[in-house]
């Protein structure tokens, strides 16, 4: 009895059922505005926004997306990273959440001649945002950059 008593105690100090506070957040998030610029002689992705429609409330500090070119390439970058940031309606992730009604933006920041940070007009990107606390998949998508 005294076994089980003590198995049980360690199982819930070491957090090994986890915590309820790290569950993955449910929101809706919706695809928003897509915005290009000219680099170089390519027209490549400058920002994309996701709108959070509803649900859980997003910590920034927590929200990673990845970025996939679908070409050739296979380029895939995770915002924020050394190609980018995030902002939530216009802030610095970091502190900062995200509810209904307010934009997740990525800011894609291609440097010199760094390929994996350019997605050029007409490819496919497939997105999805993760919580990194949990790395479970809070929504994922595509969409062509115009």
């Amino acid at each position: 009895i005294t076994v089980v008593i003590a198995a049980v105690i360690t199982v819930f100090a070491t957090g090994v059922l986890g915590d309820e506070n790290a569950k993955t957040p449910v929101a809706m998030i919706e695809l928003g505005s897509i915005e290009t610029t000219t680099y170089g002689s390519d027209t490549i992705l400058s920002y994309v926004d996701f709108v959070h429609k509803g649900g859980d409330i997003l910590q920034g500090e927590y929200i990673e997306v990845s970025l996939v070119d679908d070409s050739k390439r296979k380029v895939t970058n995770y915002f924020p990273g050394k190609h980018g940031t995030i902002n939530i309606s216009g802030k610095p992730g970091a502190g900062v959440s995200a509810g209904a009604g307010d934009y997740i933006q990525i800011i894609i920041a291609p440097t010199g001649n760094t390929e994996d940070a350019k997605y050029t007009s007409r490819s496919t990107v497939l997105w999805t945002m993760y919580d990194k606390r949990t790395d479970g998949i809070l929504a994922s998508g595509e969409f062509v950059v115009p």
